[in-house]
């Protein structure tokens, strides 16, 4: 069960701070218990780094005739990085929500913030073909839910109805996938993806990003963008960008390479250049989750299926630092240096090391224009990074200190 403490606890504490709020006191008490526990949470996390737990497995939980179809769920270098990131990402939207409260920052939202990073947390250490569509699937009811909640129109919803239809077909090319890679290893996990099932599984996750072909998802915010909706935002890539690591190389044949590459460069190019002209981080923020899940899927389809963590750190982790920094003081701003290192490229960096990871399966035309993806987004960042915010004037110490500990 260490395997699924962390989740479990966001999951348990989700259920607590709700139970809160009839007692006296109950907001103060719900803010500490959910902060808390995704604090414990993370430290669990980190541990894992060194004291791997064994994997969990379900065999057969269906208990049907046919084929079983375990839930296995894994703790390894890959799936601790992505699991990490989702644990932080909490973290942050918790420790920062004191600058919300008068925003919708309250016991229901910090109770939805860890029951959805307990389900993220799972999807991103799933590694069976059934535990991994099952948690697909309940990200994407949970983000329709989101999105649809505050629409009141046809006209509002008709983009919602399109982009997840886009993730519904998303999910039935990873069932497809997985039902293909059955056919010779009725057994097989994510370590053991059958080549054959790689590239309809690429699809499924590059059609789920949006950036194959390139779509943009949910462009409409739902209600608390910077809270819920961040924690909403990335669950979908970091449930998605998990499985790129895993891919077998040279799953792309050579006939279909040039195109598929084509088609992301210039998504890379066009989600970063719209992201530098946003009037703001969070107008912007679509454009950001474009252009670096593309330059993810962009090593994968180039052979290097590795080096796409490196720049799903940067989405994630990168990215949520200035999506959660809503309050500026010149001194505040500060607290996005990691962030803006971890993007420059730098050797030792995140970065850094996807451009050397990416460039030993060779440099091409795809790559150039990568890069020059990649230097919108930084431009973007400073930009956006310098914009001027609200004033945390009427703060209280402990608000400022939980605020910035959270950035």
């Amino acid at each position: 069960m260490l395997t699924l403490l962390p989740a479990l606890l966001m999951l348990f504490a989700a259920v607590a701070v709700l139970a809160l709020r009839g007692v006296k006191s109950g907001f103060g008490i719900g803010w500490m218990v959910s902060v808390l526990s995704a604090l414990a949470s993370w430290i669990l996390v980190l541990s894992y780094r060194w004291l791997t737990p064994a994997p969990f497995i379900l065999p057969d939980w269906l208990n049907l005739n046919g084929p079983a179809l375990p839930l296995i769920f894994v703790w390894d270098e890959i799936t601790w990085a992505y699991a990490f990131a989702t644990a932080s990402i909490l973290v942050g939207v918790l420790w920062t929500s004191p600058a919300r409260f008068e925003s919708r920052s309250n016991p229901f939202t910090w109770s939805a913030n860890l029951a959805l990073g307990g389900v993220v947390l799972l999807a991103t250490i799933a590694n069976s073909p059934a535990a991994v569509l099952i948690f697909w699937g309940v990200i994407d009811l949970a983000e329709l839910l989101f999105m649809a909640a505050p629409l009141s129109s046809q006209r509002q919803s008709s983009p919602i109805v399109i982009a997840f239809s886009a993730r519904v077909l998303g999910l039935l090319l990873g069932f497809a996938a997985f039902a293909v890679g059955s056919l010779d290893s009725p057994s097989f996990t994510l370590d053991t993806l059958p080549p054959q099932a790689g590239l309809l599984l690429l699809a499924a996750v590059g059609l789920r990003l949006g950036v194959l072909p390139l779509h943009l998802p949910f462009r409409e915010e739902g209600f608390a963008r910077r809270g819920l909706g961040l924690t909403m935002r990335m669950a979908g890539p970091a449930a998605g960008l998990v499985i790129l690591p895993h891919l077998p190389g040279g799953i792309i044949p050579a006939s279909l390479e040039g195109a598929a590459l084509a088609l992301l460069s210039l998504a890379a190019l066009y989600g970063a250049s719209r992201w530098a002209l946003a009037v703001d981080e969070m107008e912007g923020r679509p454009f950001w989750i474009i252009a670096a899940a593309s330059a993810a899927v962009i090593t994968a389809v180039k052979g290097a299926p590795e080096a796409s963590l490196g720049w799903s750190l940067i989405l994630l982790l990168g990215g949520s630092g200035l999506f959660l920094f809503s309050h500026r003081r010149p001194l505040y701003r500060l607290a996005l240096l990691p962030a803006l290192l971890a993007l420059s490229g730098l050797p030792f960096t995140p970065a850094g090391a996807a451009w050397g990871a990416s460039a030993e399966a060779g440099f091409g035309v795809a790559d150039l224009v990568t890069a020059m993806a990649h230097t919108f987004l930084l431009i973007g960042f400073v930009r956006h990074a310098l914009r001027p915010g609200q004033d945390p004037a009427g703060f209280e110490p402990w608000m400022r200190a939980a605020y910035l500990a959270g950035v």
